[in-house]
This record gives C-alpha cells, structure tokens and sequence, in this order.
C-alpha cells in the first residue's frame, strides 16, 4: 500500500469545493487587534487559492501569500475579488519560503500540512519574522483528529503542547473543537483542532 501524503492529494478538487466561505473567525480577530492595515505586511502561509488572503488585502495590508500549489496561485491571482497591488506571492514550502519581517503571519489550516520533523523550525521562523505586537492567526489539529496517524507529512498536537507553543505570546483567542463532520470532498472525519490568535510580546 503506498504512503498516504496530503502532499500527493488533488487539492485543485479542494479549491473547486471551497470557495468564497465566510471570514474564518481567526481573521477577523487579528483585524479586530491590528486594525485597517494601511500597507503594513503580513504574510498567509499556505494561502491555497486565497481565501483568506482576500480578506487581508481588503483590510489594506501588503500580504505575502505562499504555497507549494502552483494551480492555487495562479486562482488567487486572476481573482477579481482583492486589492492586486498589495499582493505578491511566493511558491514554496513552510520550511523553504523566504518571508521578512512582518506585523500578521496568518495560516489558516495550514500549519497542519506541515511535516512534523520540520515543525518547530517553522514555528520558529514564524516567531522571528513577527514584529513586537504582530499578531499570529491560524490553526493546529490535536491528537484526536481522525488524520493523525494516517497521514504521513502532518503534525498534531495535544492541548498541552498547543499552549506550550503560545508560551512566548499573549493569547487573544484559543479555542479547541472537536466532533464529527466531513473533509471539504464529502467525506466522514472526525476533527479536533485548536483555533489560535497570537499577539507577540514586546521585548
């Protein structure tokens, strides 16, 4: 049987499913704090076809949008829905990318995807790319999501770890979810995931 990679998955069927949703509830919270981003950078890690990435941009920050997902980039750039001169955008990895300082590193169920042996580097990196006060929206799976221990190149975390990870910062907003639904194709999953908003502390 081969090894079960969300990395080989056809997420363009994801991108056709999920389109347009609602604002995630952890991006209105980062605009909440931060306010109108009046060209200040942020950056949205694993950005797919820009879901969220539209809200950053109309809010009026400078968002770099990442993702190993040539096809979602290319739906996020002929959107007619965002600011397109505060966008710019980057094909890479969590752990290869090249992003700068910044006052809101967004991820918005993206961290997960990230192999786990590369984690804390990401995590790191995410860290001191936040300027002091910048905020960190996204969200983690924990350890009972029906994925962990099927899915080879993802992470999860117990609710002790999660708040481990928030030690440095102040928390604006965590929440834990867990029950059952479907994955964005249809199918039956149990999810367990931590909604997270992050301010960095100054030093």
């Amino acid at each position: 049987m081969s090894e079960n990679k969300s990395a080989d998955w056809d997420w363009s069927e994801y991108f056709d499913k999920i389109n347009d949703p609602p604002m995630r509830g952890t991006v209105q919270a980062a605009i909440d704090v931060l306010g109108l981003g009046q060209g200040r950078p942020a950056i949205d890690l694993g950005c797919g076809h820009g879901n969220d990435t539209v809200h950053m941009l109309n809010a009026g920050f400078e968002v770099l949008a990442m993702d190993t997902s040539a096809e979602g980039l290319r739906r996020l750039q002929n959107r007619a829905d965002l600011e397109a001169d505060l966008l710019s955008a980057q094909k890479a990895s969590f752990h290869t990318a090249d992003w700068k300082k910044n006052i809101w590193t967004n991820a918005g169920f993206a961290l997960p995807f990230c192999p786990s042996d590369k984690f804390d580097q990401v995590w790191q990196r995410i860290s001191e790319n936040l300027q002091d006060g910048g905020i960190f929206s996204g969200q983690l799976f924990g350890i009972e999501d029906s994925w962990n221990g099927k899915v080879s190149d993802m992470n999860f975390h117990s609710e002790e770890s999660v708040r481990a990870l928030c030690n440095s910062y102040g928390i604006m907003h965590f929440e834990e979810e867990k029950g059952d639904g479907k994955d964005a194709v249809g199918r039956p999953k149990y999810w367990h995931i931590f909604h997270i908003v992050l301010q960095k502390k100054s030093k």
